[in-house]
């Protein structure tokens, strides 16, 4: 088993971060509202739109093709945050 889905799969507090996250945008009225006030008051989402930017501004492709840069199966990743 890879060691940072280890990692990932222990951290708790940041699983639960991110599913949190993840409710509120998929719940919002306007979703892409919601991530524009995101980025625009967090630096580390400006990076996350910056990404995305620099795959065409499709998200998915963006996080496949990091996850792929950095050694994850995505995959695992999904998985832990539709827990």
């Amino acid at each position: 088993m890879n060691s940072l889905y280890q990692q990932l799969n222990n951290m708790s507090q940041p699983t639960s971060s991110a599913k949190k996250l993840l409710d509120m945008v998929r719940t919002a009225k306007d979703p892409n509202a919601m991530l524009i006030q995101l980025f625009e008051q967090n630096p580390q989402m400006k990076q996350v739109l910056d990404i995305i930017q620099k795959n065409g501004g499709d998200p998915k492709v963006a996080f496949y093709t990091l996850a792929k840069e950095k050694g994850i199966n995505p995959e695992d990743i999904l998985s832990i945050l539709n827990r």
